[in-house]
């Protein structure tokens, strides 16, 4: 399913923002109107982005400096199997 994902930083960083709490709005590219909030950390949104998805490094690195400078990075119409979908808790 294509998707599209924005990602924001709920307070100014003190550390190292990989490790600080993530809020993920997941939504559908096409189709079907919907979103899902998922809450989970930068660095476990961009291990999920860069092993289950087909996004190249050069997209991962700029929504990853993106999000660490300006608190909010998006991505649209992005492919993700049901699985994925699934064990992150969006169902259509």
């Amino acid at each position: 399913m294509r998707v599209n994902i924005r990602a924001r930083l709920p307070h100014q960083q003190t550390s190292d923002f990989r490790t600080l709490p993530l809020a993920v709005t997941i939504e559908n590219s096409r189709g079907l109107k919907s979103n899902y909030q998922h809450a989970t950390t930068a660095a476990e949104l961009l291990h999920l982005l860069d092993k289950r998805t087909d996004l190249n490094a050069a997209v991962l690195d700029r929504f990853r400096e993106e999000l660490k400078f300006t608190h909010s990075a998006k991505l649209s119409d992005v492919e993700l199997s049901e699985e994925v979908l699934e064990q992150i808790g969006f169902f259509i």
